[in-house]
């Protein structure tokens, strides 16, 4: 399994997590963020499916600007993967006739621009080459955390989260887990703002990891620009050998 946090800060060298969007496979994206302004159209057309953690923009915002940049009129439809309640976010909010076309439009166009699949808050569904296991984490918004697994074994992505328990259950169900994706957006003195947005900080993010029972690659994640540095020092300061920063655009293979 190969995951690429992908980069969405442009024109500078920090590379800033400004947007969030995962590329397994080089065919599987989790969440949207990013993904359509992510390399040229032909990058972006490997991509076949993708499936949406939650409604909040910097996880959705671009997803018509790929469904428009992938379209031709010829490939089969994306399928797109959310929630009851995502769809329901996004139809009303983003593809709303105003912001863009509205979705029922793309959805009877000929051939639909996408398909959308809806996903249980707490189920198992094969994406691609994949077991996607889905289970809720605690955030404003009705969101999403996933286990994936191929047959080598399996790897987490938490999305936004608070400090959560089902996700922690999850991994540690999972089969070989490898690697987690774990949030970590504020330093730890905004911790009270952190928990009211459904955020961690590095103090936190070391308690949830305690309620996996054992070290496992951690990769931190959607660190915000305004104190990125702040909280990359305080997750150094933590000094477990196995918690490190993502660096956004490079490949991990977790073969």
């Amino acid at each position: 399994m190969r995951i690429q946090y992908l980069p969405s800060a442009i024109g500078q060298t920090k590379p800033s997590m400004y947007l969030t969007t995962y590329l397994v496979n080089d065919s599987f994206a989790v969440d949207a963020g990013v993904l359509g302004y992510w390399m040229s159209t032909e990058d972006q057309a490997k991509v076949t499916d993708v499936i949406i953690t939650h409604s909040h923009l910097d996880h959705v915002g671009s997803l018509p600007i790929f469904l428009s940049n992938v379209y031709d009129g010829k490939r089969h439809p994306v399928r797109v993967y959310m929630t009851e309640p995502t769809y329901a976010a996004v139809e009303q909010h983003v593809f709303d006739g105003t912001t863009w076309a509205r979705l029922n439009l793309l959805l009877e166009a000929n051939p639909p621009l996408l398909e959308i699949h809806l996903i249980e808050a707490f189920g198992e569904r094969q994406i691609c080459d994949l077991k996607v296991r889905t289970v809720t984490v605690d955030h404003p918004v009705p969101t999403i955390g996933l286990i994936l697994e191929d047959e080598t074994g399996s790897v987490a992505i938490s999305s936004d989260t608070g400090p959560t328990d089902a996700f922690w259950k999850a991994c540690r169900e999972a089969k070989n887990l490898k690697a987690v994706f774990l949030e970590c957006s504020f330093p730890n003195e905004l911790e009270s703002q952190a928990v009211s947005w459904g955020h961690l900080t590095p103090s936190l993010l070391k308690l949830e990891l305690e309620k996996l029972g054992k070290p496992v690659r951690t990769l931190a994640v959607h660190l915000k620009a305004s104190c990125e540095d702040q909280v990359r020092a305080e997750l150094n300061a933590l000094e477990l050998p196995h918690v490190e920063v993502v660096c956004p655009g490079e490949v991990y293979d977790f073969s």
